[in-house]
Protein backbone atom coordinates (compact mmCIF):
# COMPACT_ATOMS: atom_id res chain seq x y z
CA UNK A 1 0.00 0.00 0.00
CA UNK A 2 2.72 2.67 -0.69
CA UNK A 3 2.19 5.88 -3.16
CA UNK A 4 4.65 7.52 -5.03
CA UNK A 5 4.46 10.14 -7.49
CA UNK A 6 6.59 10.45 -10.83
CA UNK A 7 6.47 13.77 -12.10
CA UNK A 8 7.71 15.06 -14.89
CA UNK A 9 8.96 18.52 -16.44
CA UNK A 10 8.54 21.68 -14.09
CA UNK A 11 5.57 19.98 -12.08
CA UNK A 12 8.42 19.23 -9.28
CA UNK A 13 8.58 22.79 -8.37
CA UNK A 14 4.84 22.47 -7.06
CA UNK A 15 5.93 20.01 -4.15
CA UNK A 16 6.65 20.88 -1.06
CA UNK A 17 9.77 19.70 0.62
CA UNK A 18 8.09 17.03 2.96
CA UNK A 19 8.34 14.85 -0.56
CA UNK A 20 11.67 13.03 -1.10
CA UNK A 21 13.04 12.48 -4.17
CA UNK A 22 13.44 8.63 -4.60
CA UNK A 23 15.36 8.63 -7.56
CA UNK A 24 15.35 9.58 -11.27
CA UNK A 25 14.61 8.52 -14.85
CA UNK A 26 17.64 7.69 -16.95
CA UNK A 27 16.29 5.62 -19.54
CA UNK A 28 12.78 4.84 -20.78
CA UNK A 29 11.58 8.43 -21.26
CA UNK A 30 9.42 7.83 -24.06
CA UNK A 31 7.81 5.31 -21.97
CA UNK A 32 7.17 8.34 -19.22
CA UNK A 33 6.03 10.92 -22.02
CA UNK A 34 3.10 8.22 -23.04
CA UNK A 35 1.78 7.66 -19.51
CA UNK A 36 1.78 11.94 -19.35
CA UNK A 37 -0.41 11.74 -22.60
CA UNK A 38 -3.12 9.78 -21.05
CA UNK A 39 -6.04 12.50 -20.74
CA UNK A 40 -6.82 13.33 -16.90
CA UNK A 41 -9.97 14.85 -14.65
CA UNK A 42 -9.88 16.29 -12.10
CA UNK A 43 -10.74 13.79 -8.54
CA UNK A 44 -13.16 14.08 -6.55
CA UNK A 45 -12.45 16.37 -3.93
CA UNK A 46 -9.44 17.87 -5.52
CA UNK A 47 -9.04 21.36 -7.21
CA UNK A 48 -5.83 19.52 -9.48
CA UNK A 49 -6.66 17.84 -12.48
CA UNK A 50 -4.54 14.31 -11.92
CA UNK A 51 -6.76 11.67 -12.07
CA UNK A 52 -6.29 9.11 -15.39
CA UNK A 53 -8.88 8.56 -17.23
CA UNK A 54 -7.17 5.23 -18.38
CA UNK A 55 -5.78 2.70 -15.89
CA UNK A 56 -1.47 2.59 -16.79
CA UNK A 57 0.13 -0.18 -15.36
CA UNK A 58 3.81 -0.31 -14.56
CA UNK A 59 4.57 -4.23 -15.28
CA UNK A 60 8.27 -4.14 -14.42
CA UNK A 61 11.07 -1.92 -13.41
CA UNK A 62 14.65 -1.96 -12.89
CA UNK A 63 16.18 -0.01 -10.00
CA UNK A 64 20.17 0.56 -9.42
CA UNK A 65 21.29 1.68 -6.56
CA UNK A 66 24.20 4.46 -7.46
CA UNK A 67 26.47 6.39 -5.05
CA UNK A 68 26.07 4.13 -1.87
Amino acid sequence: GSQFFIVIGEDAVHLTPSFNVLGRVVEGGETLDRMAAVDTATAPGSVEQSLPLETVYIESIDIEVAGS
